[in-house]
């Protein structure tokens, strides 16, 4: 549970920094708290409904009163008619099917006003014909926000297995916590239209509430012939929702992998509106996997769910392939073909690591040295000095073989540059690994394959050691 601080939540908001032009979804749920605080605090006194609750569930069910339904209904807890409902509705697809697995309009309930939508939420957890569905919620502790969510959860209120904590995170990522604490009555409508006016002049002032202009309109793409948009890194799903005014639970049906609605994206990504498809149906078959790329990855780039992939492929759910291996995209793996998986303690290299070149030599004086020294050297075993090398204490030495030396410089002297060079052919026909390298680096300084590079040195797996030395040129 969250330490209880008896804080007003317009002052948390206050408090908080200046968003970025990729927070305009939190900025739309600050406005939607803001505006809706006071009637989930009364309904809260009057029939003991966690504030905390229902702001999340408006939030969830609304995507903070931007959802069709919310907009075109008032409708936003995504209550259904059921028997027992006779005013106004409103049709749209949700999650009822035909007689032949078809989806078909459901049926919603309709309301004059939102504040309406906030009481009719409170009957429909609090109302005798359901109480014993939901009565037993109430005998919990009103601030226990933990316990109602996952509650919610168990008395069946969504089909998402996930609700409980999709409740839970919005809680605690916008201290709706707060609002259990609060006693504020229901504010009449005079006070209300003061109240936006007062936001208005604040969002003048404040900086936080201060817009930085629209960002620019989202491009929708196409992936595996499935309508998608590219989010940021450090967006949510649940952002996303907000700025295309769609379904948070919608999108969270057709992206899988992804937890947690509000868990801020580490780098780019596809986000899905529509579901993801079993199999590949671009011109691949198969993905060789990538330094650092991860099942999910693969599944995302290539619009495939990814337990279906993973049930192509014939891999563990727990266990990553290892780099180089083949992914089907379309197929299935052979039963006898083995998979390579990365190792337990795989840690993928930095960008530093991949992209740091080795620091070259500095290049050394060429000197020309007699041929006839280096092959005595040879016999011998004893390294031959450069003539200009020679001690010039024996006077008579060097006199008696000045024209000689002369004389073998110009016929039969060899540039050493050229022995270098030589010798730097044949070693490049091996690699010595250094710390920090990867196979993946390697094959690209040597304009190589991974495959290439481990099917050469016979490699089974990507593990390294330092020192080692591979062959990289056949």
């Amino acid at each position: 549970m969250k330490p209880t601080l008896i804080l007003p939540l317009v002052l948390l908001i206050m408090a908080a920094p200046q968003l970025q032009a990729s927070d305009n979804g939190r900025q739309a749920i600050y406005d939607y708290i803001a505006t809706y605080k006071d009637i989930a605090i009364a309904e809260m006194e009057r029939t003991g409904v966690p504030a905390s609750i229902k702001m999340a569930q408006a939030i969830l069910e609304s995507n903070a009163g931007r959802s069709k339904l919310a907009v075109n209904a008032n409708n936003h807890f995504g209550i259904k008619c059921g028997n027992d409902w006779n005013g106004r509705t409103f049709y749209q697809k949700d999650d009822d099917r035909d007689s032949r697995g078809r989806l078909i309009p459901s049926c919603f309930r309709s309301y004059q006003t939102v504040e309406e939508s906030f009481i009719a939420h409170s009957e429909f957890l609090s109302g005798p014909s359901r109480q014993s569905r939901y009565g037993w919620l109430f005998d919990l502790d009103p601030t226990d926000y933990e316990a109602w969510a996952h509650g919610l959860q168990k008395s069946g209120y969504a089909t998402n297995r996930r609700y409980g904590n999709l409740l839970i995170n919005v809680i605690e990522n916008y201290s709706l916590y707060e609002l259990d604490h609060m006693e504020r009555p229901l504010a009449s409508a005079s006070e209300r239209e003061e109240r936006r006016e007062r936001m208005a002049e604040k969002r003048k002032d404040d900086g936080f509430f201060r817009t930085q202009g629209p960002p620019p309109p989202r491009r929708q793409t196409s992936v595996n012939r499935l309508a998608a948009v590219k989010a940021n890194a450090g967006e949510t799903l649940a952002d996303i929702a907000l700025e295309l005014e769609v379904s948070l639970r919608a999108l969270l049906r057709y992206n899988d992998g992804v937890e947690d609605a509000f868990e801020t994206f580490d780098s780019e990504r596809y986000v899905f509106l529509e579901r993801k498809r079993r199999n590949y149906r671009g011109g691949r078959e198969v993905h060789r996997v990538r330094e650092g790329e991860e099942m999910f990855d693969i599944a995302n780039a290539h619009g495939i769910r990814l337990n279906a992939l993973h049930r192509r492929n014939r891999l563990d759910r727990d266990r990553e392939p290892a780099v180089g291996e083949r992914i089907y995209l379309r197929g299935r793996r052979n039963r006898n073909q083995p998979v390579r998986y990365r190792p337990e303690n795989y840690r993928p290299p930095t960008k530093e690591e991949e992209i740091k070149p080795e620091s070259p030599e500095e290049p050394k004086p060429v000197d020309l040295i007699d041929a006839k020294d280096i092959i005595a050297s040879a016999d011998t075993g004893v390294h031959a000095e450069p003539a200009a090398q020679k001690s010039d204490k024996d006077p008579v030495g060097s006199s008696a073989n000045s024209s000689r030396t002369e004389q073998s410089e110009s016929s039969t002297s060899i540039d050493v540059r050229k022995i270098g060079e030589e010798n730097s052919e044949a070693e490049k026909l091996r690699h010595t690994v250094s710390p920090g390298e990867t196979l993946f680096a390697i094959s690209r300084k040597y304009d190589m394959s991974v495959d290439e590079l481990m099917e050469l040195n016979g490699l089974t797996n990507n593990q390294l050691s330092i020192g080692q030395v591979l062959v990289v040129k056949k």
